[in-house]
């Protein structure tokens, strides 16, 4: 298994992974593949993106992140992880911790001073929450989404 920088022929598999991705999410907003695939090809030619893949055979997990300036301090650099993926059948290999470890290296080779990563509720988010905290990390917020509706 190795981690590398994604492409724009990474995207099949991407697109299918970001479709499953938002599936679990549970929130209210429709998949749209091609926003997605725009996302991906932005943050690919984006020297403060990055996507990254897992593969072994074929690709198996993808991770994303960026990185901006505090909004209330913009001499500090911080980055948020935006997608972390591994299909289900290699959860229990080394393709994630990989994906995040290269995602965290690639922050710091980049300046970040900080970075955050999220967990989603229905994904083991008791699991994920413990190894965060074993690699450092404490928790600083919580997110809360509400479908808004027009009439």
């Amino acid at each position: 298994m190795n981690v590398r920088e994604a492409t724009t022929d990474d995207l099949p598999e991407l697109l299918r992974m970001g479709e499953m991705f938002a599936s679990c999410i549970g929130a209210s907003i429709e998949y749209d593949e091609a926003s997605f695939a725009e996302t991906l090809r932005g943050m690919i030619e984006n020297d403060q993106a990055t996507v990254m893949v897992a593969e072994g055979a074929s690709i198996v997990g993808m991770i994303a992140g960026l990185l901006f300036p505090a909004f209330f301090n913009h001499a500090h650099l911080t980055g948020q992880e935006l997608v972390w993926w591994v299909d289900p059948e290699h959860r229990r290999g080394r393709a994630g911790i990989m994906l995040f470890s290269a995602l965290e290296d690639w922050a710091k080779e980049s300046g970040a001073q900080t970075f955050s990563m999220m967990s989603i509720e229905p994904l083991k988010t008791d699991e994920v929450n413990q190894m965060y905290e074993r690699k450092g990390y404490t928790v600083h917020e919580h997110s809360f989404i509400k479908e808004l509706t027009w009439q």
